[in-house]
């Protein structure tokens, strides 16, 4: 994905993994300070035998790609 969107966009891609240690904080405030840039977003999610036609427990499609069109906390 990171490819084909810096094609588009003629932009510096940048890929943000994340583990079982990962820390969610860390990674909003580097997606936060992203959007104050003005990039772009998006996100994936891991690939699945059955393809698309899998869903994770909270209705995430696997193996797909989505544009994130703004971050916003809620309390």
């Amino acid at each position: 994905m990171d490819i084909a969107l810096s094609e588009l966009t003629n932009g510096i891609p940048e890929t943000v993994d994340h583990d079982e240690d990962y820390n969610a904080n860390t990674i909003w405030e580097r997606l936060i300070a992203a959007q104050k840039e003005g990039s772009r977003l998006g996100a994936g999610s891991p690939s699945h035998p059955e393809g698309d036609r899998a869903k994770s427990k909270t209705g995430i499609v696997q193996g797909h790609a989505y544009s994130v069109l703004k971050l916003m906390k809620a309390d």
